[in-house]
């Protein structure tokens, strides 16, 4: 299963059944009057059932199947047995989607598929309208009828994005701006304005919040790209908050103002903000790392040992006594985990005591580079 560009420069949706060896089929097409038509809209991510039976995939042609004229993209869903086609709309009164759908994700055999809209009328929970269209996350049942069953999963006062299901259909996991998905212990939401990863217990109905802190704190920077296992148990995000965990060794050091004037031989030191007892062993250097102007350049300071047990890292900067002072300080920031994002993993049934950072090495020091696309096997 794969997207390949035509020749008119739009992405179309193609399989093939490597165990038969059979050539390719294009999924995204129709047919009219015996004339075979490609979508004349890219259509874009496609995902398969762990069968190999059910491809699902987003999409902004219009000709894939009768009356599509929202002119946004929707989700379609395709049976590799029959060729059937189907369009992601309201079974109960047949209207099409009034905003676009994107990135649909389905169960090991298909039956359930969800995916992230801004349509408000695709759903038959006909006791909800989402005032004003925040983008929500849908559950698609396609055992039901011809066109299937969609019910609406988030009711958030904000976004919702980039659902996952799992094997089993038990778990949907997806990332939220919404502060009302779940109540915060103070009976109100989740209030830290940052992007959340949310989990939804299909059979209880029951949701929870997966990206708290080692202690079952809100976390302070946004949190996304969610994925869960097969069998709904364990979770895998992306973090670029800084207090996910502590207790750690250095593993970046960001330049955030390189000063000016310092001569001579400085000297680099680390301490901790939380308590002068917390952390120890961090050694820093500014070897070739100062410019002629006595500034510390944005790459010039190197950890030669990340140290272990640090709170809140400070780094401070002592002059050299034989020199002047330096006319303007450095601001100097370390970090135990990377601002650009670390890769975590946690199980459902303990969030908080769970939180493993996946993306460190075996001293516990998390990676000195972006990480992101987490991948849970079975």
């Amino acid at each position: 299963m794969y997207e390949q560009m035509d020749g008119s420069g739009i992405q179309q949706i193609h399989f093939r059944d490597l165990v038969l060896g059979t050539p390719a089929v294009r999924v995204s097409q129709r047919t009219i009057n015996g004339n075979i038509f490609g979508g004349n809209g890219h259509s874009l991510r496609p995902e398969i059932s762990g069968d190999g039976q059910i491809i699902v995939f987003h999409s902004f042609a219009s000709n894939l199947v009768p009356d599509d004229k929202n002119e946004h993209s929707d989700v379609f869903l395709y049976r590799v047995l029959n060729g059937q086609l189907v369009r992601a709309i309201n079974s109960i009164t047949g209207e099409e989607g009034n905003g676009p759908s994107y990135y649909p994700t389905l169960n090991h055999d298909g039956s359930l598929v969800t995916f992230h809209s801004k349509a408000n009328n695709i759903h038959v929970n006909v006791d909800w309208l989402a005032k004003p269209i925040h983008q929500q996350i849908y559950l698609w049942d396609t055992t039901i009828g011809t066109f299937g069953e969609i019910t609406v999963v988030t009711k958030g006062n904000d976004e919702s994005r980039h659902p996952f299901i799992s094997g089993t259909g038990n778990v949907i996991v997806f990332e939220s701006d919404a502060s009302d998905i779940v109540p915060d212990p103070n009976g109100d939401g989740i209030d830290n304005n940052a992007t959340d990863i949310y989990a939804l217990d299909t059979v209880s109905q029951d949701y929870s919040v997966l990206s708290l802190t080692e202690d079952l704190k809100e976390t302070n920077g946004p949190s996304w790209q969610p994925t869960v296992s097969k069998d709904g148990k364990v979770a895998a995000f992306v973090s670029s908050a800084s207090n996910m965990i502590t207790g750690r060794g250095i593993s970046v050091i960001t330049v955030e103002n390189g000063g000016g004037g310092y001569f001579g031989n400085p000297t680099i030191i680390v301490t901790d903000n939380r308590n002068p007892s917390f952390g120890e062993g961090a050694i820093l250097s500014l070897q070739n790392g100062i410019d002629e102007h006595g500034q510390i350049l944005p790459e010039g300071v190197t950890i030669l040992n990340s140290g272990r047990n640090y709170i809140d890292p400070v780094v401070t900067i002592l002059a050299d006594p034989n020199e002047p002072p330096p006319l303007q300080q450095a601001i100097i920031k370390a970090h135990l985990t990377h601002p650009l994002g670390d890769i975590y993993r946690v199980e459902l049934d303990s969030v908080g005591s769970s939180l493993e950072r996946i993306s460190q090495g075996p001293d516990g020091v998390g990676g000195d580079g972006l990480s992101r696309e987490p991948s849970l096997n079975d």
